[in-house]
């Protein structure tokens, strides 16, 4: 069985359990009065909330309440988990986002650069970097030892709802106001692709298929950019 983590409108957090043959059960409810953004790692090992400017953290297994991040803020608007479940990073309406440490709840550096809220984060695997995606129409990568920006990515036409990373951190993928997903290689080039037309829904398997073609066609073109083709 899998785990999903869903937030409703009135704030109620649902833990469910979801069968291969797609079927639900729900393992658990908590409320976090005011709840507008949560987030849970792949492996489920955490579980977080925010409401306005703090930060609640929940037993994954039973919803019970675990600790209080420390003030993130202006109201938090996208949360990530990552570093094994060891860190979190918080993203907030003024545009800062926070990094945190688990062990102690505080937040041990701040990032600013967005020119509007933070839609969405994700840490890159196998890396101390992290990629945000803004209401400004960027996506940003970090450094999370410098706190520095590495690198900003133009060419949405409006602001950037969704970011997620290809396994190992090579390439992301990010979706925005504008109706186009663009595939944006992490390394020194930078290179966005021609933006992807929105297909029909697609299983997990399939969409692992396409994973691996895609991170082949990226391997290619840095390739023939190294070696001075492109």
């Amino acid at each position: 069985q899998q785990r999903a983590l869903v937030l409703d409108r009135e704030g109620w957090l649902h833990m469910l359990a979801i069968s291969p043959g797609g079927s639900q059960e729900g393992l658990w409810k908590a409320c976090h009065t005011g709840a507008r953004v949560a987030a849970m790692p792949r492996d489920g090992s955490r579980v977080v909330s925010a409401a306005m400017g703090e930060v609640d953290d929940w037993d994954p297994g039973s919803g019970a309440p675990v600790a209080v991040f420390g003030k993130a803020g202006a109201r938090v608007t996208a949360l990530a988990v990552g570093m094994g479940g060891q860190a979190m990073l918080s993203g907030g309406l003024d545009g800062t986002i926070r990094l945190w440490e688990w062990k102690t709840a505080r937040c041990v550096r701040t990032f600013t650069g967005h020119r509007g809220s933070v839609k969405a984060m994700t840490f890159l695997d196998a890396a101390d970097c992290a990629l945000s995606a803004g209401a400004d129409g960027t996506v940003r990568l970090w450094d999370l030892r410098s706190g520095s920006c590495r690198r900003t990515f133009e060419g949405h036409g409006g602001g950037v709802l969704a970011i997620a990373a290809f396994a190992g951190g090579s390439a992301a993928v990010s979706g925005g106001m504008d109706a186009s997903v663009r595939i944006w290689r992490c390394g020194r080039h930078g290179i966005a692709t021609a933006p992807l037309m929105l297909c029909r829904p697609r299983c997990t398997q399939e969409m692992e298929k396409e994973d691996r073609s895609i991170e082949g066609l990226l391997a290619r073109a840095d390739a023939a950019v190294e070696n001075g083709q492109l």
